[in-house]
């Protein structure tokens, strides 16, 4: 777990902000809450839905998808793509 700092300038750092979080649908970073408090931003009505009526059980992710999400978030970010599997 890594800091990041406040990309939008409050000199703030925030614990954990890189890690990314999915469930299987949609995909955010750790520094989601801060930013929302920080600056009340306002998120898709889909994803404030889903949140409001997510269990542990619609929250799961098969490590197949966990994979296929990994490697589009590693396109869209312009990393290389790794040829190993992350996970056997």
């Amino acid at each position: 777990m890594g800091v990041t700092e406040d990309v939008l300038g409050s000199g703030e750092n925030i614990l954990g902000g890189g890690s990314v979080y999915t469930d299987g649908e949609w995909i955010w970073r750790g520094d989601l809450g801060f930013y929302l408090l920080r600056y009340h931003l306002r998120l898709p009505e889909d994803f404030v839905e889903k949140v409001r009526t997510a269990t542990s059980d619609t929250l799961a992710v098969e490590n197949g998808r966990l994979v296929e999400l990994t490697h589009e978030v590693m396109r869209v970010l312009g990393s290389p793509r790794r040829e190993a599997p992350l996970h056997p």
